[in-house]
Parts: structure tokens; C-alpha cells; sequence
């Protein structure tokens, strides 16, 4: 089975929290454009990328997934006019709404509902029985599987086509339009009275980006929070934000001496504050999972820094690839301490963030520290992992031993069995000392007054909906 994964520089999901609010004014003049800053731009938008969050971000506006579970509860369909499961969870019977369409010349039928059923089903397990009963079709499974269902709420196996443009096209009430160097444009397929008809990603630059200070930027909520710009919070409606998201410090140096060290003398909190000193307080978490996945740990990472680690002779120097504008002083004064404290020189070397993924085809990679986000859009573990398993991931030595418990996560179904490969998977990467967490992600989500039906509660996302908005 392979479970849904959403890695990026940034990105987040909402942690199940019972809130309820309606956000209502005035929206005379309101433009029909929903404009959003993110951190990165892809080449496309495809189901195949939906781990990158800009790429998820349009996917919820391009497609449809088979079903929903927007309460975290029940499941619904747009795209199904029913569906079955027998008490054994064996057998599941699905029938397609008639009459849907991917653009003026494709319709989504029956048939090729089935072959999409087929494809990803096959991806799910692979022993199972498609059969068609008229226009529906019945999944077979020798054994029981429960999570099957979850696995088609996930936006990366919604239907799909190929476009010319080369994103793709799916069945949701937006198409990509145009896919340019700082900007992604999604158009509605028809018009709708008071609400969005277009979508507009821009790329994020830094905290100089004069886009801070448009006013037509409806959506700031996936750059960092610390960064969101005064007049937003003064004028926008917000509500606070704990996020399935950790900020973790990669090490990747070819030295195992060399990333014990940073794994055990970084202090973790001298750390973060000198790279992120505009936020005000952190939320400590242990490991790279955040807390809402069983497993998690509130508290700092562990750390032993023994003295005789200190003044190692190291075959390449240590160096961090710093991608904001407001630490380098804090920095700096943080790399003096240390090599002061160790006897071992830390560099700090400015890249834009925008550059991140050229500089990860690199090989070997030119940094030895850098810090990422790592985040899902539902509580699973793999999206946690993957970002060290991954060819385009972020270290250049082995890491044989976390490919191979990875597989056998994407295998097992039981929960039990799943969180002991996990805390495996966990004891893996302290070894290698592939990795130092330093908080999850918190903080507040924003939006313009005058939107009549934002829900916010279980399942909102800082991935919203746009057509869904009316005013």
C-alpha cells in the first residue's frame, strides 16, 4: 500500500480541533481572484507530485478524489452517485456519477473509471479482483482491508488525464491554465455567481518580496507565519493553528563522527532561536514525527555531547545552507560558539529557497545542514520518512536499513505493527545522526473578511477549497 506523503519547504495540515467560525462582512467590489504566495513553484501540476504542498495546494482546486472525508468521519462523493462495502470489508461496490466531464471533449464514463479503479487499486495491493456489474465496479480482496477506503479519499489517486500543457486535468471545478517561472493561474471550468473564478500562485521570495504589501493577496497562510505581514493580522480573520509539521536540521556530512557531534552539541534551542529569531516561542517535539501521530514525543531531543567528540579531524568542512534574510547575525555569533565550545568551524553559506531543488540534484549534495519542514495533510507516517528515502532526498550517505523498514510499513495494515516498525525507523536515523529536530510547526491561519462559509473545524486545511468560498 503507499500512503499519501506531502513533503516540501513548507506546508501543514490542521490537527483535528473543534472550531466553528463564520466569517461575514461587506464584500462589495470584491475581485474575483483568489491570489496565494507559496514558497515554491513546480513545472507541473500532477497527482504524481502531490507531495510537494504547492502542487497539493492546486490539486485540491483541479481534483476530485473518488471519496471524501471532510468531518474525519463520514464519507461522500462528488463523483459517485453510491457506494458499498460488505461487513467484512472484502468486497466494495462502486458506481460513477453519469454525466461528469474532465474538460469540453472528455468525459469521465464508466469505463474509464474502471481503469482508473484498476490502476490504483494495484498500487493499494496486489492481490485483489475487479469485476464490472453494469456500470459499477466491485473490488474483491482476499483479505479484510478497512484502510481502503481512506486510500481513495487521497487526492493523489483522483482521477486524472494528461493535457497538452503537461499538468494534468482533473475532475474538480478548476483547470491549470498557464504555468509560468513565478506563477501558476488556475481557471474555473463554468462561472459561478459570488465566488472565485480564478486561482493565482505566486512565488514567495523572501521577506523583502514586495508582494508582502499587495492587497489583493488573499491567501498568506503558506509562507511562514512569522513573516506574514502587519496589515494581514490587522485586517484579516484568524484563528491559531497547530500543525502535523516538524522543523527538523538535516545533517549530511560523510563523516559519521561529524554528524554525531552536530547531533549532540547543536543545542537544539541556541539553535532554532538564532535560525528563526523573529518567532517567539517554539513547541518541542523529540523526533521528526509531530504530535497527532501515535508515537509522537512532546519534549527536546535527547542529547549526550561527551567532550571527546570535540577537536574531530574532519575530511570536509561542516556547512549549513542558510535560506533566510533576518539570521545572520544570530548565526554567526551561534557558529563562533561552537567551534569555540568544539574546536570544529561551522560555515554559514546563504542559498534561495527557490534553489533548493537544483541544489538536491547535486551530487554529492554541497550542504551539510540544512533545515526543512516535514508535513502531511493526514495523520500517516510515511510522508514523515520519505524525505530521507527519496533519490532527490537530502543525504548522500546509506540509508539501506530505513529503505527497508519503509517497505514494510507500506505493507502492514495493523496499527500495532505500524508504530513498532516506526520507533525502528526512528532508532535508524539517530544512529545514522541523519537528523536533529528542533519544533513543530504552530501559529495562526488568516483570511479576508467577507467569506459567508469558511468552516473551520475538523478537516479545514490551510489547503482550502476556493471554489467552495461564496461571498
Amino acid at each position: 500500500m503507499r500512503s499519501y506523503r506531502k513533503v516540501a519547504a513548507a506546508g501543514a495540515v490542521l490537527l483535528s480541533l473543534a472550531i466553528a467560525a463564520k466569517l461575514s462582512s461587506s464584500a462589495q467590489g470584491r475581485a474575483a481572484k483568489w491570489e496565494v504566495l507559496v514558497n515554491t513553484l513546480p513545472q507541473r501540476i500532477s497527482t504524481q507530485d502531490a507531495h510537494i504542498n504547492t502542487v497539493y495546494y492546486a490539486l485540491r482546486q483541479t481534483h476530485e478524489p473518488i471519496l471524501r472525508k471532510d468531518d474525519g468521519q463520514n464519507y461522500t462523493s462528488r463523483i459517485l452517485k453510491s457506494w458499498t462495502h460488505d461487513l467484512g470489508y472484502l468486497r466494495y461496490t462502486f458506481c460513477p456519477a453519469a454525466g461528469l466531464k474532465f474538460d469540453e471533449n472528455r468525459s469521465f464514463s464508466a469505463d474509464s473509471f474502471r481503469d482508473h479503479v484498476l490502476r490504483i487499486t494495484g498500487k493499494y495491493s496486489r492481490s485483489f479482483v475487479l469485476k464490472p456489474e453494469g456500470d459499477c465496479s466491485v473490488v474483491s480482496f482476499s483479505t479484510p482491508h478497512k484502510s481502503y477506503l481512506d486510500y481513495l479519499t487521497l487526492v493523489e489517486n483522483a482521477p486524472t488525464i494528461s493535457s497538452e500543457r503537461g499538468s494534468d486535468i482533473g475532475l474538480g471545478p478548476f483547470y491549470v491554465a498557464a504555468v509560468e517561472k513565478e506563477k501558476i493561474v488556475l481557471l474555473r471550468k463554468k462561472p459561478v455567481k459570488n465566488s472565485y473564478a480564478e486561482v493565482v500562485l505566486h512565488l514567495y521570495k523572501d521577506v523583502g518580496d514586495p508582494m508582502l504589501q499587495n492587497r489583493k493577496v488573499s491567501d498568506f497562510n503558506l509562507i511562514p507565519t512569522v513573516d506574514v505581514p502587519e496589515w494581514v493580522k490587522n485586517e484579516y480573520v484568524s484563528f491559531d493553528n497547530v500543525e502535523l509539521k516538524s522543523g527538523n536540521l538535516i545533517i549530511n556530512h560523510p563523516d559519521l563522527k561529524a554528524r554525531r557531534l552536530i547531533r549532540n552539541c547543536l543545542d537544539v534551542d541556541r539553535f532554532r532561536r538564532a535560525y528563526a529569531p523573529r518567532k517567539k516561542d517554539f513547541l518541542d517535539l523529540q523526533s521528526i514525527l509531530p504530535l497527532g501521530l501515535i508515537g509522537a514525543k512532546s519534549g527536546l531531543p535527547q542529547q549526550n555531547c561527551d567532550s571527546r567528540m570535540f577537536n574531530v579531524r574532519l575530511s570536509t568542512p561542516i556547512v549549513f545552507y542558510n535560506n533566510r534574510d533576518d539570521n545572520e547575525e544570530q548565526l554567526k555569533e551561534l557558529a563562533e560558539d561552537f567551534k569555540k565550545r568544539t574546536g570544529v568551524p561551522l560555515t554559514i553559506a546563504k542559498y534561495p529557497a527557490d534553489k533548493i531543488a537544483a541544489i538536491k540534484r547535486m551530487r554529492p549534495r554541497p550542504f551539510n545542514l540544512i533545515v526543512i519542514v516535514i508535513d502531511a495533510v493526514t495523520p500517516n507516517y510515511e510522508a514523515f520518512f520519505d524525505p530521507f528515502l527519496d533519490v532527490s532526498g537530502y543525504h548522500d550517505f546509506n540509508t539501506t536499513v530505513l529503505q527497508e523498514l519503509r517497505e514494510k510499513l507500506e505493507k502492514t495494515e495493523s496499527p500495532e505493527l505500524k508504530l513498532g516498525i516506526v520507533e525502528r525507523m526512528i532508532d535508524d536515523l539517530e544512529r545514522q545522526n541523519a537528523v536533529l529536530t528542533l519544533y513543530q510547526m504552530r501559529g495562526r491561519l488568516y483570511y479576508p473578511k467577507g467569506i459567508n462559509n469558511i468552516e473551520v473545524g475538523r478537516g479545514f486545511l490551510q489547503y482550502p477549497e476556493v471554489a467552495d468560498f461564496r461571498w
